[in-house]
């Protein structure tokens, strides 16, 4: 099944572009090189969700940015051991974004301060707007069922797969409620991260491009042509 390349109207919640890196220099040079380096092309700064201090001793906050750079179109949050990419406001298609990481990624190679690549994810969430039962949209539905007990719906659906050597992470969120500036949705959300862990002595060059763009793929087509059934992915009024 092909592909499509947009959908209406965009269900995308976040389209995040990950990788996490390690460095030999102290957290302090990195962050004042990436900052300095990257503020002219993405003027709009604002400090990461988290401070510092909480992070260092909480084990799941270690990839969380302290930095996020911005313009109108796209944001880079990097810290000392990652750096991320989003697609802000409306979605600007891959070409589009996958070009301004590219770019990006170039730049950060040329200034030298990360050695390595430790893990690579793309993660793309999206909310299909009223949709009330799964087994509408999806070509398989988990079922699960206890003898003399009444199911009350499913709340939360998480399972992995793995294509290769990447691997998906899956959630499915039914009934899930969104506000955003535009109003408020309610249906399914849909969340897939593709990823990949490295060995420590993976370098980080441009050979990471391959993998973004690969994992980009495969997410499409775990969405498209294995998760969505084909009625309800030509009711989104596809474009190819």
């Amino acid at each position: 099944m092909q592909l499509p390349a947009k959908i209406s109207p965009n269900p995308l919640l976040t389209s995040t572009v990950e990788l996490r890196l390690n460095s030999k220099y102290p957290r302090e040079e990195i962050l004042a090189k990436v900052l300095s380096h990257f503020l002219p092309s993405l003027p709009i700064l604002k400090e990461g969700p988290i401070p510092y201090q909480v992070r260092e001793d909480d084990p799941k906050f270690e990839y969380t940015p302290d930095f996020i750079l911005s313009n109108k179109d796209f944001s880079l949050s990097f810290s000392h051991n990652m750096i991320s990419f989003e697609s802000v406001g409306e979605y600007k298609l891959w070409p589009n974004y996958f070009g301004f990481i590219m770019e990006q990624l170039n730049s950060l190679c040329e200034l030298a301060v990360f050695q390595n690549v430790i893990r690579i994810g793309v993660r793309y969430a999206s909310i299909f707007d009223g949709v009330k039962e799964i087994n509408n949209c999806l070509k398989n539905t988990p079922v699960l069922s206890v003898e003399g007990f009444n199911t009350d719906g499913l709340r939360l659906i998480a399972s992995k797969f793995r294509k290769e050597d990447a691997i998906i992470s899956l959630q499915l969120r039914p009934n899930t409620k969104i506000v955003k500036e535009s109003g408020t949705l309610l249906g399914l959300v849909v969340d897939i991260d593709v990823s990949k862990t490295f060995s420590e002595n993976t370098a980080f060059d441009n050979g990471v491009f391959a993998t973004i763009d690969a994992f980009h793929s495969i997410e499409k087509d775990f969405l498209f042509n294995g998760l969505l059934k084909e009625d309800f992915v030509a009711s989104l009024s596809p474009e190819y």
